[in-house]
C-alpha cells in the first residue's frame, strides 16, 4: 500500500466462504505465499500490472474500490494545499480516472523493479533513466503542477507520466533472467527500509469497505513490495501492496 490516507466505501465483504481443500500440512501462510509466487510468475508473463489485477486482486469489488481510492486520492491530495477551498469543493475525479492512474502508477512501479534482470551497460541506463525522470516527474515537484482536480488533469499529469515510464523501464527487462536461480536470490537479498503496514491498521483501514476484524491477513514479501493477501472463497488474493524500500 502506497503512504496513503484510507476513503470510507460500505458492503460486507464474505470470505472463506466455501469448505477449505487445502492440505492440512501446510499453513495459510505457506497458501499465501504460493499465491504470491503465481502472482509474481504471472506479472512477469507480459509486464502488465493490470492483468494481476483483473486476475489476482479479490473479486469483492468495494475492497478493490477502496484500494484505488485510498491510494490514488491520497496521492492527488498531496497537492490540495495549493488550491482554494472553493476549487476543492469542486473537484471532480471519476472512479474510472482512479482506477487507470492506479494500474499505471502500479505498473510503472512493478516494471521497474523487473528492471533488475537488465545486465547490459548501466551507464547507458542509468543516463537515460535520469533524462527519463527529469521529463516525467521533477516537472511534478513543481507548484505549477497542482491542485488535480479533475479527471483529465489526473489523466495528463500523472496517469501519462507513469505510463511513460513504464514504457522505458520495460524496454530493460529481460525476460531470459527472470525466474532463474539467481533472480530469486536477488530477490531474496532485499534490504528493507520501511516496515509493512500493520494487520492492525489495515483492518481499519479497509473496515469501511466491508472487511471484518476477524479477517486473516497475510503479508508477504516478494521482490521490493508487501503483497497483503486474504483468503476469499477458498482462493489467496492480493487487496493491496506497498514498498519493502523507502521512497
Amino acid at each position: 500500500m502506497q503512504s496513503a490516507g484510507r476513503i470510507v466505501l460500505s458492503l460486507l465483504l464474505l470470505l472463506g466462504g466455501a469448505p477449505s481443500t487445502h492440505s492440512q500440512t501446510e499453513s495459510r501462510q505457506q497458501l499465501a505465499e504460493k499465491a504470491a509466487d503465481n502472482i509474481i510468475r504471472r506479472f512477469y508473463e507480459n509486464l502488465d500490472f493490470a492483468d494481476v489485477y483483473r486476475a489476482c486482486y479479490v473479486k469483492n469489488p468495494e475492497i478493490r474500490k477502496a484500494e484505488v481510492e485510498i491510494v490514488m486520492g491520497n496521492m492527488v491530495m498531496q497537492g490540495d494545499h495549493q488550491a482554494r477551498p472553493e476549487q476543492l469543493k469542486a473537484r471532480s475525479i471519476d472512479f474510472e480516472s482512479f482506477e487507470r492512474s492506479y494500474l499505471a502508477m502500479s505498473n510503472f512501479h512493478w516494471v521497474a523493479a523487473a528492471g533488475q534482470t537488465y545486465q547490459g551497460d548501466r551507464k547507458k541506463f542509468l543516463n537515460e533513466s535520469v533524462e527519463i525522470w527529469e521529463k516525467y516527474i521533477t516537472p511534478l515537484n513543481k507548484e505549477t503542477a497542482w491542485p488535480i482536480l479533475t479527471s483529465k488533469e489526473l489523466e495528463e499529469k500523472l496517469t501519462a507520466s507513469f505510463t511513460a515510464l513504464a514504457s522505458f523501464f520495460r524496454g530493460y527487462v529481460v525476460r531470459a533472467n527472470l525466474d532463474t536461480p539467481e533472480f530469486w536470490s536477488r530477490e531474496q537479498q532485499v534490504r528493507e527500509s520501511r516496515p509493512p503496514d500493520s494487520i492492525e491498521r489495515l483492518k481499519k483501514l479497509f473496515a469501511p469497505a466491508g472487511m471484518s476484524n476477524n479477517t486473516d491477513v497475510y503479508i508477504v514479501r516478494r521482490s521490493k513490495f508487501y503483497l497483503y493477501m486474504v483468503e476469499e472463497n477458498g482462493e489467496f488474493r492480493m487487496f493491496s501492496w506497498n514498498h519493502r524500500i523507502q521512497d
